[in-house]
Order: C-alpha cells, then sequence, then structure tokens
C-alpha cells in the first residue's frame, strides 16, 4: 500500500471514530451538558419530584462558594444529586458541587430545552442565578419603544431578561422558584414571576446587590434558612413554629439577617403573580423540603 493511500485510510478510520465517540460533529460543537442528557429518559412520569438548575455566569471564587453552600442545602433539603444541573463558568473546585458544563446560551438552551420535556405539573423546579448584572436599554418588539433590561454576563456574552424567560417558558412545573443574587436582579425576578413561578431577587432592577465571603449576600441568607445552623430560639426562621421553614420565612429572615454597606440601598423582591383569578403558588405554603 502506497504512503498516500494509507495516509488516507488512517484519517478516514480516526474522522469515523471521532464521529461515534461524539469527539466531532460536523464541526458543530456540542455543550457538554449534552453527554449528560443523553444518559437521562426525557419524559414526563406523573410523579412529584425535584429538580434544580445553578447557574454561575461568573469565575470569583465567592460566586463558586455560594454555588456550593445552594448545593448542599438542597441536598439536605430532599433534593437528589442526579436532579441538580450545574452550569459554572468558575472551576468549583474544594466546593463539592459537580460541574455540568459552562453558563452560556447554547447550554441553556439545551438544558432547558431537555427539562421541559421531563419536568411535569407535579414537580418541584427551582433555579438559582450568580452573576454579575448589568442593566441597559432594548427596543420592545411590540412597541417598537425603548424598555429597561437586566443582562446576565456570562462568559463572553451576555444574556437579557428577555432570552433567560424564553428558556424558562419551555419547564411546567406545578412550582417553579428563580431566586437571582446578582446587580438589577429585580428585573428577572418581575419578568419571572408570574403563573406558577415565584421570582425572588437580592435587588429591585435599579439597584445594585452586595455580598462578599465577609458580607454574606441576600440568597445566600435566604439558603440559609433552610439548613438549620445553630439558630436561637430568637433567631430562627421557622416563625410560626411549625417546624417548616417556608420560603416567604426565608424570605424575611435573609431580609432582617442581610445588611448593605453603609448608605446603600437594596431592596429584596419577591414577585408573585399579580392576578388574582389565577391558581398560583404561596410564599407561606411552600418550602425545599415539599
Amino acid at each position: 500500500m502506497g504512503v498516500r493511500n494509507f495516509g488516507y485510510r488512517l484519517l478516514i478510520s480516526l474522522g469515523l471514530s471521532a464521529l461515534a465517540t461524539g469527539t466531532l460533529s460536523c464541526g458543530i460543537e456540542e455543550p457538554k451538558i449534552t453527554q449528560r442528557i443523553n444518559m437521562e429518559v426525557a419524559s414526563k412520569n406523573d410523579t412529584p419530584d425535584k429538580y434544580a438548575v445553578l447557574i454561575n455566569g461568573g469565575s470569583e471564587q465567592r460566586f463558586s462558594k455560594n454555588m456550593g453552600f445552594v448545593y448542599r442545602t438542597l441536598l439536605d433539603n430532599g433534593f437528589e444529586s442526579e436532579n441538580i444541573y450545574v452550569l459554572d463558568n468558575s472551576s468549583g473546585d474544594g466546593d463539592h458541587y459537580h460541574i455540568d458544563d459552562g453558563a452560556t446560551k447554547k447550554s441553556m438552551s439545551t438544558l432547558f430545552s431537555h427539562l421541559g420535556r421531563k419536568v411535569d405539573g407535579h414537580d418541584f423546579f427551582l433555579v438559582h442565578i450568580d452573576d454579575h448584572g448589568e442593566r441597559g436599554m432594548v427596543t420592545n418588539a411590540e412597541s417598537r419603544l425603548p424598555e429597561g433590561v437586566t443582562y446576565l454576563k456570562l462568559y463572553e456574552e451576555c444574556m437579557d431578561e428577555m432570552e433567560f424567560e424564553n428558556f424558562i417558558s419551555k419547564v411546567e412545573p406545578k412550582v417553579g422558584i428563580v431566586t437571582t443574587d446578582i446587580c438589577y436582579g429585580g428585573g428577572i425576578a418581575r419578568r419571572i414571576g408570574k403563573g406558577k413561578f415565584i421570582g425572588i431577587s437580592a435587588a429591585t432592577e435599579h439597584q445594585i446587590a452586595y455580598g462578599s465571603e465577609e458580607r454574606p449576600s441576600f440568597c445566600h441568607l435566604f439558603y440559609q434558612a433552610f439548613s438549620w445552623l445553630d439558630f436561637l430560639a430568637t433567631d430562627q426562621p421557622d416563625k410560626n413554629m411549625d417546624d417548616v421553614v417556608s420560603v416567604g420565612e426565608a424570605f424575611e429572615y435573609a431580609k432582617g439577617k442581610h445588611k448593605p454597606p453603609a448608605n446603600c440601598l437594596q431592596t429584596p423582591q419577591l414577585v408573585i403573580d399579580p392576578n388574582p383569578l389565577l391558581d398560583k403558588p404561596d410564599p407561606s405554603k411552600i418550602s425545599l423540603k415539599d
């Protein structure tokens, strides 16, 4: 066999092998999350399950520490690790949680499409976002007028609140909760907090959200309310003493404990659908343990 023919056959063989193993896809790179969801059954089972998606668009250590804390809190409250998905642009090293993929528009689109086929009207669905946020202007597609929006700052790209809403709308749970620990996060909370979803943000759409390793963020305190870490009798979140911390109680607990810097205004938001005729979730009757 000639050297040239041997070379051609070797290249063809390597190409077929790469296609078979998924390392080559005709120039279109699939998100890493695809590897996981391809091993799952994407069908609705009509039984109560709990699902969570954790999104970290930043690379700072404080974000990954928050993600690790939220991840462990969910496990402590009955979420199963196989039902928790993590899209994270940090390494996550040492924070005891797995990372399925980076936080990109492509990975989110893939994951939420998958969950739209899996999550049903019996399920509890939670999304938490740690990231930097920005506020900007877009032209409303219907009115053609400028409209203020909140952006998530992902790796080398930004995603506005309408794009995020489009991803979330693919999932139709019994109860959905979206928490955001980002600046201007109220824009996302107000856009998501309708129908079966509760939107929770550390600040309004016009405010910066403060948090550091020395000064816990609002959402860190919100999830801390569900972790029951040595609370004093006068300092516990379970105000009605029914042995269950509700979403509403956790929100009020975090509001009371969070301390932004002096002279800095930060107003956490809890948003539900304002339509009184709709069957919507009641924050005082919903817990992560549900």
